[in-house]
């Protein structure tokens, strides 16, 4: 017993040496490799104050960034991905000896660069050509003091998207991703978004030229006006609207804009940061425009987006005519023929008009004056509820005749829904 203690205590013996000998030296190693691999390390040099890309040029203004040339706010989000992005490139082979003119060679865009300025240190970062016959490409760079070091370089990234395994040895979509962050455009970096996430903590009014005003409270989750019953305001919409409104970014913005070539207002978003103006077209292009009051710049979306901006209030609400079925229905047709079905009993054309009025309608209708509602081509009983289903050109309407509601879907088929009796029973 004793001898196999000894045994056991030899053997974790040698292998914690083992560890400390090769395994530590080998991560040891790895870790110096990689250093050593890194063409951009911004840690080495203290922090970022300014960087010129062949379209874009920031700069740091106390704490944050800023636009170069007028000083708009910059996304330091974006920053850090720009730099985290650059840092997986990295080294296979560092060139010696290579002279002016091969440098021309390996380098022939010269607008293909990039300048760091950091605390203690200002860098100038060059992309040259793909090698022919790898994935490889030639990356120099230089500082104040040292004179330009030129690199065989890959990007460490996986491929994105499908791949020729046969020619992937050589493939360019490295090469061409990595020249991508030389080419960004000039408002990549730049802060485009709208609302800040405390002013939606607060009601806000949004006004437009198809519907009445109406107030969201994202924190209450509540809308002014408030649903009548039995509509409720959608938790999951509103959270939806909120992390769209969040997330919305402009493609660009408008500096010392003429308001009077604009073509109309088409809207407005009221918060306690003051009133967002929103415009259709700026010398008749075909883009949106919102007027943020925070720093009086004029925004612009492409065709499409305004949609986020632009809607009703039964965006918010849950416009579903029933929640659940329950065990029996009853549906009666416009030549009185009556059917009692039960809910797992049902033929085809059953379930798809069930499908229908269990899914959100576009919107819903208070109506005053139910004289219009004589020709019903389906009458459901269900739950107590009493709905009857009606047809026009473009809609399926089901009435809630008691609660004076209509429910207004698409229609887009010619025979939306069956009214033969035969297609709702089951064979």
């Amino acid at each position: 017993m004793k001898k196999n203690l000894g045994l056991l205590a030899l053997l974790i013996c040698l292998i914690s040496i083992t560890y400390f000998t090769q395994e530590r030296k080998g991560i040891s190693d790895q870790k110096e490799k990689d250093n050593y691999s890194k063409i951009l390390d911004s840690s080495k040099y203290g922090d970022l104050l300014e960087l010129q890309t062949p379209f874009m040029h920031i700069m740091k203004m106390d704490e944050s960034f800023i636009n170069f040339s007028d000083g708009h706010k910059v996304d330091q989000s974006r920053v850090n991905e720009f730099l985290s992005r650059l840092a997986e490139i990295r080294a296979k082979k560092y060139l010696k000896d290579i002279s002016p003119k091969q440098r021309d060679d390996f380098f022939p865009e010269k607008h293909l660069k990039m300048i760091f300025t950091f605390e203690n240190e200002t860098l100038e970062y060059h992309l040259g050509k793909k090698v022919n016959f790898s994935q490889d490409f030639y990356i120099a760079f230089k500082t104040k003091n040292e004179d330009m070091v030129i690199a065989l370089a890959n990007d460490k990234l996986p491929f994105e998207g499908m791949v020729n395994k046969q020619e992937e040895h050589r493939s360019d979509h490295k090469y061409k991703r990595v020249k991508s962050l030389f080419d960004l455009p000039t408002n990549f970096f730049l802060d485009l978004t709208i609302f800040d996430k405390e002013e939606l903590e607060r009601s806000i009014v949004f006004s437009n030229i198809r519907n009445e005003s109406f107030a969201i409270d994202f924190k209450s989750g509540t809308t002014n006006p408030p649903p009548e019953h039995p509509i409720e305001v959608s938790k999951t919409k509103m959270e939806h609207l909120k992390d769209k409104l969040l997330s919305l970014r402009a493609v660009n913005y408008l500096n010392n804009a003429d308001s009077k070539k604009f073509s109309r207002i088409v809207g407005s978003i009221k918060t306690e940061e003051g009133l967002y103006t929103i415009y259709e077209k700026y010398n008749n292009d075909q883009s949106y425009y919102i007027f943020n009051p925070k720093n009086n710049l004029y925004y612009q979306f492409n065709a499409g987006e305004q949609k986020i901006l632009l809607f009703n209030i039964h965006n918010v609400w849950n416009l579903r005519v029933l929640e659940e079925l329950g065990a029996n229905v009853k549906i009666t047709f416009d030549n009185n023929e009556t059917l009692d079905l039960a809910v797992h009993k049902m033929g085809s054309e059953a379930i798809k008009v069930f499908q229908l009025l269990l899914s959100p309608a576009e919107y819903i209708v208070n109506e005053k004056d139910l004289s219009k509602f004589k020709k019903w081509k389906l009458k459901l009983g269900v739950n107590s509820r009493e709905l009857e289903i009606s047809f026009t050109d473009s809609e399926i309407i089901v009435l809630d005749r008691s609660l004076k509601i209509s429910y207004h879907y698409i229609r887009y088929s010619k025979e939306p829904v069956s009214i033969d009796p035969d297609k709702y029973r089951v064979k």
